[in-house]
């Protein structure tokens, strides 16, 4: 048990006075150790108390009180302040009783203080010393038939997966681990997941730890080690690895549409922080924000309206979007991919300018903005959606207006269905493709893709800090039959064996394609790095050699980015 011994010696040459008051986390305020005392040039006093049996104690035992363990909480501050004064004192009038724990309404603490008069100035010094005190979480055991039950988490059974689990602060991983700075800060988009209640002291526990393993690689995909949390509201849990030998972070699996997370892979054993020679597997958790609670019932066409800056609003009334189709000239519409949806894309016209210095969004009358689902509906079908959507705001053959489609990734598939198989050549006037699988993409399954994606997030990719929200999201996707995913395969896929055809139309194409080659991340390192890990990690090895030995952007290549077959006279600009 953590004590300590506390002395207070007058080293000057004049008489003083001293007190030492112990605040406890419980608002509790008491002298008792060391009250009044007078202290001659050169005289010392301890903190001292004396038992039941009536033997004087200088040593104070600390610990933390068992109702706080209850409550998962294992770390708490008290207080010493240190009283100094050339004049004698009381500090009895700050003496004050704890508030009771276990309080289900609280108890209103009042102070004893009382007004002690006209003071004289006398000659004053006060220190305050803070006391953290620790109490090591207790473990319990994981697998088996039993759930493991820890404050606000309890583990599934595992079939074969056998360890001691328990919860740490971020405090005593730090001792053992270097934890990048992401996994202890916060951002409008992402914060530190705590999974214990906490007091105002203490930052709170906030990683799994797994100790005593056996059967470390038996967590896979077919076999996750599933975690259930308490109410979350507002945001996706990911939890998170860390691979010691770079600082690099990934995510060990993904959250469902049932709230369970999934854990798919472990990360390896570090050094335990407590200096412990028994290393330990530590899983840490972020929560990425979702503060927009729009609700998508697909397929959904929208207007687009800036409020304030690059922030805007949807409107979804099919009466007023006539009207607005009706009054405007220049339309753009933008579509988005796989695993998305809109809501930062618009905000590529306030950032972005034209010649003449304007944001883009002023070349335009009206913003619109497509969302479908995209995982389980086809790319025909989402294309046809698109063409009655649109049909029904007065968009459709001879409307008159200038329609300008930007669309990402599967996005512009969807696009190109509609304008080279549905007569959408009529509607549409220029079609602007970001990053568009044209030629297809070897990722067989969306989670592969969205760990991939998520992973150079994580670790400085600032192109994808926007798409970190319908990435997180991608457990809720483990149970669908992802047909998109088939239908961009580049030897499988027959929506794409129809697009190689020749165009036959006249609508002017623009394609741009990102190059991950080029880009160094913030902190040096090379995004070759991250895919290293995520290749050791993963076992991506056919992927590396199909997409990552290729100029990519790493949903594709950019050679299939670029694959459309045309004729030289048609207009398609890269």
């Amino acid at each position: 048990m953590p004590a300590l011994r506390l002395k207070v010696r007058n080293t000057g040459e004049r008489e003083l006075w001293g007190s030492v008051c112990y605040m406890d986390s419980t608002y509790g305020v008491y002298n008792m150790f060391m009250p009044k005392q007078r202290l001659d040039p050169g005289q010392e006093a301890w903190m001292s108390f004396t038992d039941q049996f009536g033997e004087l104690h200088q040593t104070i035992e600390l610990f933390v009180p068992e109702e706080y363990a209850s409550w998962g909480i294992s770390d708490i501050s008290d207080y010493l302040k240190v009283f100094i004064c050339t004049d004698e004192f009381e500090t009895d009038v700050f003496c004050q009783e704890p508030l009771e724990l276990e309080s289900k309404k609280g108890v209103n603490a009042v102070g004893k203080f009382a007004n002690s008069g006209i003071m004289t100035m006398p000659d004053w010094t006060v220190c305050t010393l803070q006391l953290d005190i620790r109490r090591p979480c207790a473990s319990v055991k994981v697998g088996g038939e039993q759930y493991a039950v820890l404050p606000n988490l309890r583990i599934a059974p595992h079939p074969l997966l056998r360890a001691e689990a328990m919860l740490s602060s971020m405090e005593d991983i730090g001792r053992g681990l270097p934890i990048p700075k992401l996994l202890k800060s916060s951002s409008n988009v992402l914060e530190p997941m705590m999974l214990a209640r906490e007091l105002s002291q203490s930052s709170g526990m906030g990683v799994l730890e797994l100790r005593n393993l056996s059967n470390h690689d038996s967590v896979t995909s077919l076999e996750p080690l599933v975690l259930e949390m308490g109410k979350n509201d507002a945001g996706t849990i990911v939890p998170i690895g860390v691979d010691i030998s770079t600082g690099l972070m990934y995510p060990l699996g993904f959250q469902g549409e049932d709230g369970k997370i999934n854990i798919d892979r472990l990360p390896d054993e570090t050094p335990s922080g407590n200096k412990s020679l028994i290393g330990s597997l530590k899983i840490f958790f972020m929560k990425v924000l979702n503060p927009i609670t729009r609700a998508y019932s697909y397929p959904q066409l929208a207007a687009a309206n800036f409020v304030e800056g690059r922030e805007f609003s949807y409107n979804l009334d099919t009466v007023l979007l006539k009207s607005l189709v009706y009054s405007a000239h220049r339309i753009v519409l933008f579509i988005h991919g796989i695993i998305g949806d809109t809501r930062e894309m618009p905000k590529a016209l306030q950032l972005a300018h034209g010649l003449a210095e304007n944001p883009l969004a002023s070349q335009y009358d009206l913003i619109l903005t497509f969302d479908y689902e995209n995982m389980e509906t086809s790319i025909e079908k989402t294309a046809e959606d698109l063409k009655k959507c649109l049909k029904n705001i007065g968009l459709e053959a001879g409307h008159g207006k200038q329609l300008d489609i930007v669309a990402h990734s599967m996005g512009g598939l969807v696009s190109r269905w509609f304008i080279e198989k549905m007569d959408g050549d009529k509607v549409v006037t220029k079609l602007v493709m970001f990053g568009t699988p044209n030629g297809g993409t070897h990722w067989s399954n969306v989670q592969e893709m969205a760990t991939t994606l998520f992973t150079y997030a994580l670790n400085g990719a600032s192109f994808l800090q926007p798409w970190l929200i319908p990435l997180s999201m991608a457990g809720r996707f483990l149970k669908k039959t992802q047909v998109t995913m088939t239908e961009m395969h580049p030897e499988k896929s027959t929506v794409l064996r129809e697009l190689r055809k020749k165009i036959e139309h006249n609508v002017p194409y623009y394609i741009i394609a990102g190059n991950t080659k080029k880009i160094q991340a913030p902190n040096g390192l090379a995004y070759e790095k991250v895919w290293s890990l995520l290749k050791q990690r993963f076992g991506y090895i056919l992927l590396d050699k199909l997409v990552f030995g290729e100029r990519n952007d790493i949903a594709a290549t950019v050679e299939n980015i670029f694959f459309i077959h045309f004729d030289e006279n048609k207009k398609i600009k890269y």
